[in-house]
């Protein structure tokens, strides 16, 4: 790795740090900050490379255990299980470059993420899991696009 993606790796996991800390506030929307904490694998993916990705989401997890495991190692469950991940798994959905073979494969991990967290196989609450990880990925895109409009 070139020291321009170590640096820019390190700001990445400063930023995801302080969103991670700002999502503890109560009085904080949580949800859009763990969604912009888990844009920044994405945006070390598209400056760099995905081994940087994968890099800045690891440094991110061990940094952020040191940091918050004395405070409430639950800061980092969302982003350790759920959002982090999502941005490295959705670059290697996407790279078959073939709609329906990407989405087969999302669905796939989005029944396997609800699976998992909501510890249930009925139909319904299924059904909702893929719903909303449809809409976190959709959400994804869109900020994937805006960020290509204005800084690529």
């Amino acid at each position: 790795m070139r020291a321009k993606e170590i640096i820019g790796g390190g700001i990445l996991v400063a930023i995801t740090m302080i969103l991670i800390y700002f999502a503890s506030l109560p009085s904080v929307n949580m949800l859009t900050l763990y969604c912009l904490s888990g844009f920044m694998p994405i945006i070390a993916y598209i400056r760099y490379s995905l081994k940087t990705a994968i890099m800045v989401y690891i440094t991110s997890i061990i940094l952020g255990l040191f940091l918050f495991g004395g405070f409430s190692i639950f800061l980092m469950i969302p982003y350790i299980f759920i959002v982090g991940p999502i941005g490295i798994v959705k670059a290697f959905i996407e790279r078959f470059d073939n709609l329906i073979v990407e989405t087969i494969l999302k669905i796939v991990h989005a029944l396997i993420l609800s699976n998992v967290f909501l510890n249930t196989t009925s139909f319904s609450i299924l059904l909702v899991g893929c719903i909303i990880y449809f809409i976190f990925d959709y959400g994804l895109t869109l900020l994937i696009v805006e960020y290509y409009k204005y800084f690529k």
